[in-house]
């Protein structure tokens, strides 16, 4: 008898650990955006944005 991955007790046989590393990695990104927002105040900007550029610019 072949071992149950931890999903397949959900009726979800298709479902494979490297496809949960997906969606942990994902949330944690959003999870840490939404704290960085919410508790710290900051906004995180994308270095290649215009933004970004522009900040980077005035920092040099």
């Amino acid at each position: 008898m072949r071992a149950k991955h931890f999903f397949q007790h959900f009726d979800l046989p298709w479902l494979h650990y490297i496809d949960v590393m997906v969606f942990v990695l994902v949330n944690s990104v959003l999870m840490a955006l939404a704290v960085n927002r919410l508790v710290f105040g900051n906004r995180a900007i994308f270095i290649f944005s215009r933004e970004g550029r522009a900040l980077r610019a005035a920092d040099a």
